[in-house]
């Protein structure tokens, strides 16, 4: 019997990286269901910042676990998605995106006019939460108003990640139909092996994120700033060349040991995240943190703001989510500067073990194949 057909639209996929998130959430959607589903993916030709990526663009390419299309700019648009809607005939389209125009308004345009509307399921992705709504609040603001004004995502599904998430979408569109399904992880090739190498009255630790003012790296930069045993390695695209210009002002003047490392690639995680104690990350809000379970999973514990899916860190020995608030960061700072290698070692396996379980939850496998169900 032949699988269900998913076609996907995502603005960014791999060999593409710097948007991080977005794409590891429908790598694992795709590598976990790909024994239930066929899935076609149509994408750009570009990384996050037009970065034209070495891909051959405009013609599918079959890979292990689906086909892919990478599209530059001229084939971008509804004439192309009609095409590929009507030779696919998917069961269901998976938009995962909200306010992007190539990716989202346009394939919902196309599946309309080919009366595939019923058969949409929209991941906004966060993008309705407070924190990414300040981020070109007007225009945001504007589209969200218009969209709900003329009604433009009636009948589609939306794909909520979290209950906060189904309340940020109920608010602006009080009448959809929404399914929770968490998202799906990938597992990395090596797991649950590490040893603690940390010594005591040391704390080495990683930023590993896009550098935007959302993900707050000037917050972690200062925290440290007083410690002389204490490092941070940074790793991640400059998105806000300004924001990283401050946070450079700050390392520089008050002489923090924190260097920038560049971009690290997903290949390269598992080299680099058990080089570290712990991964710092005061995010002023994820709608998951896919980077969070990257750490996890390579058993490197995590300290975190409480702005994320992941909480009650410390119950599970594996790390802290935290307030927002610099002197109960500090004092978290300094128990971890001086915890033994023998306790660190049991915050390594407690990050293994909440990674580990959460990726291979069977419960949230089958609610993300009921996104795709033949209704």
């Amino acid at each position: 019997m032949d699988k269900p057909k998913v076609l996907v639209f995502i603005d960014w996929f791999y060999p593409a990286y710097k948007a991080g998130g977005p794409i590891r959430s429908v790598s694992g959607m795709v590598k976990q269901l790909s024994n239930d589903f066929e899935f076609y993916l149509v994408t750009s030709n570009q990384d996050l910042g037009e970065e034209i990526i070495d891909v051959a663009p405009n013609k599918w390419i079959k890979k292990k676990e689906f086909s892919v299309i990478y599209l530059d700019n001229a084939k971008r648009g509804k004439k192309t998605y009609l095409k590929i809607i009507s030779k696919i005939n998917p069961s269901k389209i998976y938009i995962n995106s909200l306010f992007s125009r190539s990716f989202s308004i346009e394939p919902i345009l196309a599946a309309r006019s080919l009366n595939f509307n019923q058969k949409i399921v929209l991941a906004p992705r966060g993008m309705l939460g407070a924190g990414a709504l300040k981020e070109k609040k007007l225009k945001k603001f504007s589209f969200l108003i218009l969209t709900n004004w003329i009604q433009f995502f009636k009948g589609i599904t939306w794909h909520s990640t979290s209950a906060s998430e189904s309340e940020e979408i109920r608010k602006w569109f009080p009448k959809s139909t929404i399914k929770l399904a968490k998202n799906l992880v990938e597992l990395p090739d090596i797991i649950g092996d590490r040893v603690s190498n940390k010594n005591k009255n040391e704390l080495k630790l990683i930023f590993l994120s896009r550098i935007s003012s959302k993900k707050n790296l000037l917050f972690a930069i200062d925290l440290i700033s007083n410690y002389s045993n204490i490092s941070l390695d940074i790793f991640g695209p400059i998105e806000d060349q300004d924001y990283w210009n401050e946070c450079n002002k700050v390392i520089l003047e008050k002489d923090v040991k924190a260097e920038y490392k560049g971009v690290a690639k997903p290949n390269e995680l598992d080299e680099i995240l058990i080089k570290y104690d712990f991964f710092l990350f005061p995010t002023l809000h994820e709608n998951f943190g896919h980077v969070i379970s990257e750490s996890l999973l390579r058993g490197t514990p995590v300290i975190c703001s409480d702005q994320t899916y992941w909480r009650n860190l410390e119950k599970q020995k594996a790390g802290f989510d935290l307030p927002l608030d610099k002197e109960v960061f500090k004092k978290t700072l300094n128990f971890c500067y001086e915890m033994t290698p023998e306790i660190h070692q049991e915050f390594i396996e407690g990050s293994t073990n909440l990674g580990k379980n959460y990726a291979l939850d069977k419960t949230e496998i089958n609610n993300t194949k009921k996104l795709f169900s033949i209704e």
